[in-house]
């Protein structure tokens, strides 16, 4: 009886031992690596690719920027920039960026195959119009020139067969003969212009169908390139760094680096699509960037965290490890 009386203190006093252990372990845990958001994290620039585009000054400034977000949120320096720290921010280049670069190109060339289009088709659609318009005052006129040649001929058939003495009747066979010949170049002149235009239109019509075909491989180019359905991330977090891969422009920049420098300060990611902290870009703001509920949320409950917080996770780990 003494013995199992024993046996039982001394695993009690052994769960304590293991209790006070881990207390302490907390506790150092605490002073080396500190409580969220009660020290700044301190970082440097780390590897840096200049085929972004940007100047090593330009990414530091931008994450500067991105720092103010989370710092004017909490009312705390958060985050703090020394060439010598080992936590490093990197810019690595590989093919997400590329494929944004190679988009992009596809896309300003996209815009401008679509103007052009555009122009060619206003061009055509004028150049229709023009040619109808043409065509029916040349129908017109030739109409009118078929009918007063007829008439002529009918007179000058009916002057042959009469005893030719009406000199009024002469005199106007004459005038009107006249007429009808200086009309003829005007008549041919309104021809070649309605052939011109028929040339015109077959012309615009062949360049459509041309830009056309340029737009629809320029379109498989820019699906091939950059709509390709994949799904890769911006940035990464991983705990001993930052690594930045893939932005469209500066604002998107601004979005990647608040994204991970929250992840940096402990906060997970959050429910709601026009959050920072969603896990996928698309509904924010990126222009007008700015904390949600849902991200006030996930920073004031990382920031809250105290060192009793600590403790009591590790003490009860420990419970439920001996409960078993």
């Amino acid at each position: 009886m003494d013995a199992i009386i024993v046996e039982t203190m001394l695993k009690r006093i052994f769960t304590w031992v293991i209790i006070i252990s881990a207390a302490v372990g907390s506790l150092y845990v605490f002073e080396v690596t500190r409580l969220p958001c009660r020290s700044a994290l301190v970082y440097a620039i780390g590897q840096f690719d200049s085929r972004f585009g940007l100047s090593e000054t330009e990414f530091k400034t931008a994450i500067k920027e991105a720092e103010v977000l989370w710092e004017k949120a909490i009312g705390r320096n958060l985050f703090q920039y020394d060439e010598q720290a080992l936590f490093p921010v990197n810019l690595i280049f590989d093919d997400r960026q590329e494929r944004t670069i190679v988009g992009k190109r596809l896309e300003s060339e996209f815009e401008t195959i679509q103007s052009t289009q555009v122009g060619i088709k206003e061009k055509y659609d004028a150049a229709v119009v023009a040619l109808a318009q043409r065509r029916k005052e040349y129908v017109a006129a030739l109409k009118a020139f078929d009918k007063a040649l007829g008439q002529y001929n009918d007179r000058v058939e009916r002057w042959n067969r009469s005893n030719r003495t009406d000199e009024s009747e002469l005199d106007w066979l004459r005038d009107e003969g006249k007429r009808l010949e200086r009309e003829q170049p005007s008549l041919e002149n309104r021809r070649t212009r309605v052939n011109a235009l028929v040339a015109e239109v077959n012309r615009s019509a062949k360049e459509e169908e041309k830009i056309v075909e340029r737009y629809n491989k320029k379109l498989d180019d820019f699906t091939e390139a950059y709509e390709t359905g994949e799904a890769f991330d911006q940035g990464i977090y991983s705990g001993e760094s930052i690594d930045i891969y893939q932005f469209d422009d500066r604002n998107h920049l601004h979005m990647v680096l608040v994204h991970e420098l929250g992840h940096a300060l402990g906060l997970g990611h959050v429910d709601n699509p026009k959050s920072i902290m969603y896990p996928m870009m698309g509904e924010q703001d990126v222009t007008s960037l700015v904390l949600s509920v849902e991200d006030r949320a996930e920073l004031i409950g990382v920031c809250s965290v105290t060192a009793w917080d600590f403790l009591l996770r590790d003490v009860h780990k420990v419970v439920d490890l001996f409960s078993k």
